[in-house]
C-alpha cells in the first residue's frame, strides 16, 4: 500500500495536500498583511488590535518578506507577487525612519544654539525614582522633560538634588498618570500648565541663547480600548494644530524654534501621529539621527521592547544631533536624551 494512500485513509493529508495547506495559509498572511498596511497607508485608525498592529510594522515587514521568500520557493508566483506588494507597502511607511545618522557631541554644550534634553516617563507607580534620578544628573541636560510625576517622585528628585540643580521649573505632581514637570538651566520666559482634549500638559518658553524656543511636555492617553484610543488621537490632532500654530512665526517671516517632547504613546506607524508630524511641520529626532528603530517600551518588562513611543519632535530651525535612551530603571518607558542645535 502506498504511503499517500494509507495517509489519506486515515485523515492525513499527502503531501499534495500539504502543500494545498500551506498555500492557502500564505495566502491567508499574505491579505491580512495587505490589509494592515493597505489601512495604514490610507490613514484608517482602526480599533485596539489595529492600532497594536500598526506599533508592529517592522516586525510585519519581516513577516510578509517571510511569505514572499516562501511563495517563492514554492514557484506560487501569483502569491509572491502579492507578498511582493505588501513588502512594497510596508517599506513604504517603514523607510522614513531610516535616516542619515548624525554625528553625536560630548557633553552638554551650552553656548548659543546648543541644547540637551533629556524626557522620561517615570510611572506613576514607581516607588523609587533614585535610579532616574541618577541619571538626570549624570546626562548633564540643559531641560529635563518629566511625564506620571506624583509627589512621592517630586519628593525623591529634591532629596536627590535634582531639583537644585535647575533654577527655573514647572512642577505640576499629580496622583495617577498625567503629573508632569519641566526642569531647565536654560532660562524661562513663560511656563504654565494647559489642558489638551482633556489632559493636563505642561509647556515652557524657553531662551536658547537670544533665541525663544517653545518646549511643550506630552504624556497622551494610553490607547487601551476604543474611548482612550479616540482619546489618545484626538490629543495628537490636537498636538498638530498647536505646534503649527506656535512653530509659525510674525506674517510667516522667521519661524519660532518648537520642540515636542515626551511620552506620546504612540508612533509613526499610527496614522495620528502621522499627522502630528506632517501638519505640525515636525520631523523626529530619532529619525534624524538615524536611529528610527529604537525602541523604549515596554521597560522592565517579560515582553522585549517592540515600540518607540517616546520622541523628541522637532520644528525645521531645530535639528538634532545625537539621540540616546537612558535605562528608566523602575519605570515602564526608557528615557531619550537628545542633543540639539537651535539655528
Amino acid at each position: 500500500m502506498r504511503l499517500s494512500t494509507w495517509a489519506r485513509g486515515r485523515g492525513v493529508p499527502d503531501r499534495a495536500g500539504v502543500v494545498r495547506l500551506s498555500v492557502a495559509g500564505l495566502w491567508v498572511a499574505a491579505l491580512a498583511l495587505g490589509a494592515l498596511v493597505g489601512s495604514n497607508l490610507a490613514g484608517m485608525q482602526g480599533g485596539f488590535v489595529v492600532n497594536t498592529a500598526q506599533t508592529l510594522v517592522p516586525l510585519t515587514l519581516v513577516a510578509a518578506g517571510l511569505v514572499t521568500l516562501a511563495a517563492a520557493m514554492m514557484r506560487h508566483w501569483a502569491l509572491a507577487t502579492v507578498a511582493g506588494v505588501v513588502v512594497v507597502g510596508h517599506l513604504v511607511l517603514v523607510m522614513p525612519a531610516l535616516g542619515p545618522a548624525s554625528t553625536p557631541v560630548s557633553g552638554a554644550e551650552v553656548e548659543t544654539g546648543r541644547l540637551r534634553v533629556f524626557s522620561a516617563n517615570l510611572h506613576f507607580a514607581n516607588p523609587d525614582v533614585g535610579p532616574i534620578a541618577r541619571e538626570i544628573v549624570g546626562s548633564d541636560a540643559n531641560v529635563v522633560a518629566l511625564q506620571e510625576v506624583t509627589e512621592t517622585h517630586l519628593a525623591s528628585l529634591r532629596a536627590a538634588g535634582v531639583v537644585d540643580m535647575y533654577p527655573h521649573t514647572l512642577l505640576d505632581p499629580r496622583s495617577g498618570g498625567f503629573g508632569s514637570a519641566i526642569l531647565s538651566k536654560t532660562p524661562v520666559t513663560d511656563a504654565r500648565v494647559v489642558d489638551l482634549a482633556g489632559v493636563p500638559m505642561s509647556r515652557a518658553t524657553l531662551l536658547v541663547g537670544d533665541r525663544p524656543v517653545e518646549l511643550f511636555n506630552v504624556h497622551t492617553m494610553a490607547p487601551v480600548g476604543t474611548q482612550r484610543l479616540a482619546a489618545r488621537d484626538r490629543q495628537l490632532d490636537a498636538l498638530a494644530l498647536m505646534s503649527r500654530a506656535d512653530s509659525a512665526g510674525p506674517d510667516g517671516d522667521d519661524p519660532r524654534a518648537h520642540i515636542v517632547v515626551g511620552d506620546f504613546n504612540a508612533s509613526r506607524w499610527h496614522p495620528a501621529f502621522r499627522r502630528l508630524l506632517d501638519l505640525g511641520g515636525l520631523h523626529d529626532a530619532h529619525e534624524q539621527a538615524g536611529r528610527g528603530l529604537a525602541r523604549t517600551w515596554p521597560n522592565e518588562s517579560l515582553l522585549p521592547r517592540f515600540a518607540l513611543l517616546d520622541h523628541v519632535l522637532l520644528s525645521p530651525t531645530v535639528s538634532a544631533v545625537a539621540v540616546r535612551e537612558a535605562t528608566g530603571e523602575g519605570s515602564d518607558h526608557r528615557p531619550v536624551v537628545a542633543d540639539l542645535r537651535v539655528r
